[in-house]
């Protein structure tokens, strides 16, 4: 059994001390403790109840003996990987059991290969911790699913908008899809990267809007385009968060810690947020809030910036997507966007351009608004909600950061 603190700043050592080679694959024993580096994330969030959250949870009515197979893509190509399983918001044990991984990559042979935890085929992670698994081996494998049973009552944290379907089965024998994430929170590779740029934002990071199974968020393009230069891209979307205040998630603010300073090898974040802050105030999400100040704003961001000087990490942030009209046909109709918020976001928009400092801009604003009306998005871009990109939107968003992410120097 292996469990620990989530995300602990010392990684790269605490890899290296956890390390038990797999007889079979002794070599995964003598990568180097730098060698392990994020290669595919999915931020953790606490499961909501159902009956009392705006969106339902997606996940099995009944998670003890439930087994589920996750689909997912890493970064870039390893040779041993170890996965991580977050039981950070859990109200009690996750009990994990009988895991594999198993090679999807076209042309690749059906071999799979069983996940331990300390050399044994069960773990639990107490709540407030993660468990990390042995090395495995999945000779340069870079498409892979991890299949898992949850063997108690608790499935740990989840991930609500994956964008891919993952397929479980029941104890009684029941198959279902959904595409949340269970617990899978992390895949560590033995690479030798040259950096990792971690996506940090809401839900246009996460890819909402973005078709599922397609590997079409802006992050996954990213990845592709930068796997060839040896450069990983992580994403560490949440749909619903926020810059300053829990959403569907924890704030930004609290969260860069874990989510990007902690990773081995994070040189570079890329921070899309704010929409949230301004347009839920007044909606069903939060009828009662007042609006955010323009100040509370500016001070999220000169914190965000001096932490990442703090860490010597390199900060490209973004100004706020238009979202006029958003969400139509919803109860957010009307109320998510207000010609107050949008100039409350254009004025933020302008600051940030005259005071991002040490921060690289990314004018998501410019980039995707329609010319012809500014406060909405462009028609060819827009995913259908006027809110979130589509797979196209996704793909100019990529293509603008790759000279951004280029433009830093990496040893």
């Amino acid at each position: 059994m292996t469990h620990r603190r989530p995300l602990a700043a010392t990684l790269p050592l605490a890899l290296a001390a956890m390390m038990i080679p797999q007889a079979a694959h002794a070599q995964a024993a003598h990568a180097r403790a730098d060698q392990w580096v994020p290669l595919w994330k999915a931020s953790p969030q606490r499961v909501w109840n159902d009956e009392n959250s705006f969106f339902e949870t997606g996940l099995p009515a009944q998670i003890e003996e439930t087994t589920v197979d996750q689909p997912l893509t890493l970064a870039l190509p390893s040779e041993n990987v170890r996965i991580e399983f977050s039981n950070r918001y859990g109200a009690g044990p996750l009990e994990l059991a009988d895991g594999t991984v198993r090679c999807l990559d076209e042309g690749a042979g059906k071999s799979i290969a069983p996940l331990t935890f300390a050399q044994s085929a069960r773990a639990s992670a107490p709540a407030g911790t993660t468990a990390l698994s042995d090395p495995v081996s999945i000779d340069g494998c870079r498409r892979i699913a991890v299949r898992i049973r949850f063997a108690g009552e608790h499935g740990g944290d989840f991930h609500w908008d994956a964008r891919e379907t993952s397929r479980f089965v029941t104890a009684d024998g029941a198959e279902g899809t959904m595409t949340a994430r269970l617990a899978l929170s992390a895949v560590y590779g033995d690479v030798e990267a040259r950096g990792v740029v971690v996506a940090l934002g809401d839900s246009i990071t996460d890819g909402n809007g973005a078709p599922v199974d397609a590997m079409a968020r802006w992050p996954d393009y990213l990845a592709q385009d930068l796997a060839p230069q040896n450069i990983a891209v992580v994403n560490a979307g949440i749909s619903g968060n926020r810059l300053l205040s829990p959403g569907m998630g924890e704030p930004v603010l609290e969260r860069i810690a874990s989510e990007v300073f902690a990773l081995p090898r994070a040189d570079t974040v890329v921070v899309l947020i704010g929409t949230n802050d301004i347009a839920w105030p007044g909606t069903p999400f939060r009828p009662d809030e007042p609006m955010v100040t323009l100040g509370a704003l500016q001070d999220g961001v000169r914190s965000l910036i001096a932490q990442a000087e703090l860490h010597g990490t390199r900060m490209i942030l973004s100004t706020i997507a238009p979202f006029g009209d958003a969400l139509p046909g919803t109860p957010m109709e009307g109320n998510y966007w207000t010609p107050e918020k949008d100039a409350l976001r254009r004025a933020f928009n302008e600051w940030l351009r005259a005071h991002h400092g040490s921060a690289t801009l990314f004018d998501l604003d410019r980039l995707l608004a329609d010319p012809a009306d500014p406060a909405r998005l462009l028609p060819a871009y827009d995913s259908g909600d006027r809110l979130h990109p589509g797979a196209q939107g996704n793909r100019a968003m990529a293509d603008a950061l790759m000279p951004l992410i280029q433009s830093g120097d990496r040893h």
